[in-house]
């Protein structure tokens, strides 16, 4: 009896004690070979075999960091040793090329080695070098102290993709075997094996369990994937026109179909029209537009504008600088309208070091004396018909406008005329900094001029004929 009983204790305390593993951290069989410092203040993480080496520099001028065949710490500097989730450290071995002394928080160093402080389970050891310290391999032994199997990790994890996934599921228990299921049950060892990467092409979750001989069976893991259709595209996808053409939809979704709309109503599947073939544009026009497809979610929806102009008539663009992507204090350059019927560039031109730079501060473009702008029409069928700048109240210039002087009024350069090249407007080399806001372009088409060009006065063109 007694025999029995000893057996069955020690069958309990193998099956229920935690299990320990060692891995080895290796600088010279890491997968590359740059060094990576760290910065005063700053800290990084380097990985390798499931453990995290951390580096931090708390105020060290020398840069920490791992070089090519070793790690290297400075004085007062920091490096942790993190364990994986779930597990406790027990002994780090570290091979050293420089140094003796770190202060360790907590368990004990001695003889390169750290051994942990057993009344305090813990899965990082915290090392501070009291001189320059280096080493090349630090090798650790860890204890899962849980008597459960460790939790399955979907890879990629959760979440809403655009194409088919293919999910693997790990675990970090050695020997594990994983149960899964797709129909929204709570898996088992009944349930399917997992054995290769499982293909998601609908919206799917996926639960999961690992299961080990000897050891509780792990949690239940989820992960749910929703595939959703990407939105669709247009060709063209906005145009301003005078003649009737046609726009084609499509979708990078196979299988895919498409609902539209023209009237400005919000598209469903039951208020749209399914789309078969292109679709004829024959005034202004708004196509709101969505992808189904079957057991994925519905795509965002596209919205595509066309507009039909009146080529006697003015039409405009603006050039708002906060509202161009430019990153702050950075030159401007060339830009193009959205319709892309207005090309607007900066010079230094004049000025011997600085170009025009965006400032965030206060949202302006920054024109410096000497500096230029020239702005012109992408196509040759068009001429610019006039230019309003607004500036910053207070910080306006009188700049020139294809060498002609423009004053300044309510913080406002206008211009008036009408041209088929490029207007150069120039903030002279006598003047201050000018901080623009917005740059508004009239422009129009050029149909059947009989004479020369003129001045635009309130919208009207003196002396050109426009023949319909």
């Amino acid at each position: 009896m007694k025999k029995l009983i000893t057996l069955f204790l020690l069958l309990f305390f193998v099956s229920h004690a935690g299990w320990a593993e060692e891995v080895t951290f290796d600088v010279k069989t890491s997968t590359t070979n740059e060094s990576e410092t760290v910065g005063k203040g700053s800290s990084s993480t380097f990985t390798q075999n499931g453990i995290d080496i951390i580096v931090l520099n708390t105020n060290s001028s020398n840069n920490p960091g791992r070089f090519t065949e070793e790690f290297r710490i400075y004085t007062g500097c920091v490096f942790k040793i993190v364990a994986p989730t779930d597990a406790v450290l027990k002994k780090i071995v570290l091979t050293v090329s420089k140094g003796i002394d770190l202060t360790v928080t907590p368990g004990t160093y001695s003889n390169n080695t750290w051994i942990a402080d057993v009344s305090q389970p813990i899965n990082v050891a915290t090392f501070t070098a009291d001189a320059q310290f280096r080493f090349s391999k630090a090798v650790i032994t860890y204890e899962y102290s849980s008597t459960a199997t460790v939790t399955p990790t979907f890879t990629p994890v959760a979440g809403t993709y655009n194409d088919a996934q293919n999910v693997a599921i790990e675990c970090a228990t050695a020997g594990a075997s994983i149960f899964y299921t797709t129909d929204n049950s709570i898996p088992s060892s009944a349930s399917t094996p997992y054995t290769a990467p499982i293909v998601v092409d609908k919206t799917t979750t996926i639960k999961a369990i690992a299961t080990k001989e000897g050891l509780d069976n792990s949690g239940v893991a989820d992960a749910t994937y929703t595939l959703q259709a990407l939105a669709p595209t247009a060709t063209p996808s906005s145009s301003t026109f005078e003649t009737q053409f046609d726009v084609s939809l499509s979708c990078a979704t196979p299988g895919s179909q498409i609902y539209y709309t023209i009237n400005g109503d919000e598209p469903t599947t039951t208020n749209s029209t399914i789309y078969t073939k292109a679709i004829p544009i024959t005034q202004t026009t708004v196509i709101k537009c969505f992808a189904t497809k079957n057991e994925w979610n519905n795509s965002e929806t596209a919205i595509f504008n066309y507009t039909k102009t009146d080529p006697t008539k003015d039409l405009t663009t603006d050039f708002v600088f906060s509202e161009l992507g430019i990153p702050s204090e950075k030159e401007v350059g060339t830009v193009v309208d959205a319709f892309n019927s207005i090309k607007l560039e900066t010079l230094k031109a004049g000025h011997s070091t600085s170009s025009p730079k965006y400032y965030s501060s206060d949202k302006t473009m920054r024109l410096y004396k000497g500096n230029q702008i020239n702005i012109s029409t992408v196509s040759p069928s068009f001429l610019i018909t006039g230019v309003v700048i607004n500036y910053i109240a207070g910080e306006s210039r009188n700049l020139t406008f294809n060498g002609t002087p423009v004053n300044v009024v309510n913080n406002q350069s206008i211009w008036n005329n009408a041209t088929t090249g490029i207007l150069e407007i120039v903030n002279p080399a006598t003047g201050g900094t000018a901080r623009i806001l917005s740059i508004t372009v009239k422009y129009r088409k050029i149909v059947n001029v009989t004479s020369n060009l003129a001045t635009i006065l309130d919208g009207g063109v003196d002396n050109v004929y426009y023949e319909i």
